[in-house]
């Protein structure tokens, strides 16, 4: 059993070159407003089951140029050059160049859950050009997602020779981010010195890129856009971008589908704690599904026979990580109108909040999940069925669910 809703993001498509030292394709707001502040990241984790293990985006689109997608510059303004590095992650060691913006997949696998690139940007040459006066403009992500929530980026200022990060530009969540920088932010032709200056001829900038994937359960692929653009260094030069701004990143879909991963029966026999339609507080394992994740429960409700017509439970992992939200339990007990026994549903509300607690769910009563009613009313645990097992479902990441 499934539920599943869909949600757009707006993209910035392009096509891509990239060099690796040679030709060959495929290798890998206004004025300088110091850090970006991060907003608060949405609850929703992404998808069960899966490890991260790729973006899915092929080698030759790793980075390069690409086309300034919806920017439109301003008469004098004009691409600088972008030289990039990759420093940490998946694709240690590719290199190349670009004139204008860079397309940037955020690619991480089982052994990579974070990575680094260095940005070098320059005159397209020495000869013939003014000092300029440099801005950055970031695009949305695309195949934008959970991902985009929960994984943070920094932007830094950088040593050229190195790559270490020298003073922190911007970071947060990638959509905080990239949501900031599609309004421009102005760079420092001159990080070494004080004030804001221009970019020399023959003395580029640097920038370290960083992301960092820790928390998060998916397999979802997400690429950034960044444009170095540079326009005439006159006193005006940096108190406004020479673009017109981008719209902001939508947000992710808290809960883009919502997946079945595991049934708790409540049987006389093993393990300890359960017995015959009854359940102590305890941590306990699905008797049919995932083994990745546990209910702990940490509240009951029983009536006279001993037995339980109430639980309330959290969804935990059995090695600590973190763990995504529920969005469905249906707790079985009493007769049904089929042949199996009488499900009462509970969902959170679909503004929210999303937990991996029962007590986020909507008519939930302090977290107790109640099996039907024996009466039509009545809120004495003797007018309730006993529970004979619940069903857990969690948000996924869109895609899990077909």
């Amino acid at each position: 059993m499934t539920d599943k809703r869909t949600s757009d993001s707006d993209t910035d498509g392009a096509d891509n070159r990239g060099t690796d030292g040679a030709a060959d394709r495929g290798t890998d707001r206004t004025g300088n407003r110091g850090v970006v502040s991060r907003r608060r990241l949405l609850s929703a984790l992404g998808a069960a089951g899966a490890t991260g293990i790729g973006t899915g985006v092929a080698a030759e689109q790793f980075l390069g140029d690409t086309e300034r997608a919806g920017i439109d510059l301003e008469a004098g303004a004009f691409d600088l050059q972008v030289h990039w590095d990759v420093l940490e992650g998946a694709r240690t060691g590719l290199s190349g160049s670009s004139d204008g913006a860079v397309r940037i997949p955020i690619e991480y696998d089982a052994d990579h859950r974070s990575g680094g690139i260095r940005l070098r940007v320059a005159h397209t040459a020495v000869d013939g050009n003014n000092p300029a006066a440099i801005w950055l403009r970031g695009s949305c992500p695309e195949s934008f997602g959970t991902l985009g929530e929960v994984a943070t980026v920094t932007l830094s200022s950088a040593d050229c020779d190195t790559g270490e990060p020298t003073r922190l530009l911007a970071s947060g969540s990638m959509r905080d981010v990239f949501e900031d920088l599609t309004t421009g932010l102005a760079l420092d032709g001159a990080p070494e010195s004080d004030g804001t200056d221009c970019l020399q001829p023959d003395a580029p900038v640097c920038l370290r890129l960083e992301w960092d994937l820790q928390g998060y359960v998916g397999d979802e692929s997400a690429t950034v856009s960044l444009a170095a653009i540079g326009s005439q260094c006159r006193h005006d030069g940096r108190s406004s971008p020479p673009f017109s701004p981008g719209a902001g990143c939508p947000p992710a879909d808290s809960c883009p589908c919502c997946l079945d991963v595991g049934k708790l029966e409540l049987e006389a026999g093993d393990p300890p704690g359960i017995g015959e339609n009854a359940i102590e507080p305890g941590t306990y394992s699905f008797t049919e599904g995932t083994a990745e994740y546990e209910l702990r429960v940490t509240d009951t409700e029983t009536k006279g026979s001993g037995e339980t017509v109430a639980m309330a439970f959290e969804l935990v992992s059995d090695d600590g990580a973190s763990v995504p939200d529920l969005c469905r339990v249906d707790v079985a007990g009493g007769p049904g109108l089929g042949p199996g026994p009488g499900t009462v549903t509970y969902r959170p509300s679909s503004e929210g909040p999303f937990e991996a607690s029962t007590s986020a769910l909507t008519d939930a009563t302090g977290g107790l999940l109640f099996a039907q009613h024996r009466t039509e009313s009545g809120s004495d645990p003797d007018d309730y069925h006993a529970i004979s097992h619940v069903t857990v479902a969690i948000c996924a990441a869109d895609g899990r669910c077909d």
